[in-house]
């Protein structure tokens, strides 16, 4: 007797969640009084069915609003680094033969041509950066001398990336490398020259 009663529990449970849900119980033919067969996994297939097209709903809605924060982001991390780049850039040009005789240490060919070369090239690819003008072009060219940063002046910490991963991300090129890599892969966002520029493309060419 007991089982009986504690399947007829089930049913009205059961049938109380799924009429909430809006299933049509009544017309597939199910009462209180049927027993806790396969039918009932059939409503519960509905019920889950419906409960994964809300959180899908739910998260189309989380990252539609989280998308708007990608344009900020970038705008951030374009300012900092992009000012970091310039500095450091800066600070070479007016230290060029302290950089030329590093390079000619760590057997850069051409060293005095390779100092000015790097020098220029993160002073203007900083500001370039923070004004978000040829973004992609810049972030590969200062990622792949950042490449070269690590292969000349921290080999170990580049050759330790699976070994001893700890090496790899203090080393002094990690963040540079991977604002620079943000900047190729990510573009400069909505708050830069370059999307001014391709509005005003779009326009011209409509």
């Amino acid at each position: 007797m007991w089982l009986e009663s504690f399947a007829n529990t089930c049913d009205a449970f059961f049938l109380t969640t799924c009429q909430h849900a809006g299933v049509a119980v009544r017309e597939r033919g199910i009462t209180p009084h049927s027993p806790c067969r396969a039918q009932f996994f059939v409503l519960q297939m509905h019920l889950r069915r419906g409960n994964m097209k809300s959180l899908a709903w739910l998260y189309a809605r989380f990252a539609k609003i989280v998308s708007h924060l990608q344009s900020p982001f970038l705008l951030a991390v374009r300012l900092y680094w992009g000012w970091q780049f310039a500095q450091t850039g800066w600070g070479k040009l007016h230290n060029i033969s302290k950089i030329t005789g590093f390079f000619a240490s760590l057997n850069i060919p051409f060293p005095s041509v390779s100092a000015h070369f790097v020098s220029g090239l993160e002073f203007a690819g900083g500001i370039l950066l923070i004004l978000g003008l040829g973004s992609r072009l810049i972030g590969l060219l200062l990622a792949g001398n950042m490449f070269v940063a690590y292969w000349t002046a921290d080999h170990e910490a580049l050759t330790s990336i699976f070994s001893d991963p700890g090496k790899f991300y203090v080393a002094d090129p990690y963040t540079f490398l991977f604002a620079a890599l943000m900047a190729l892969i990510f573009g400069a966002g909505m708050f830069s020259i370059d999307a001014l520029l391709v509005q005003r493309v779009s326009k011209r060419f409509a």
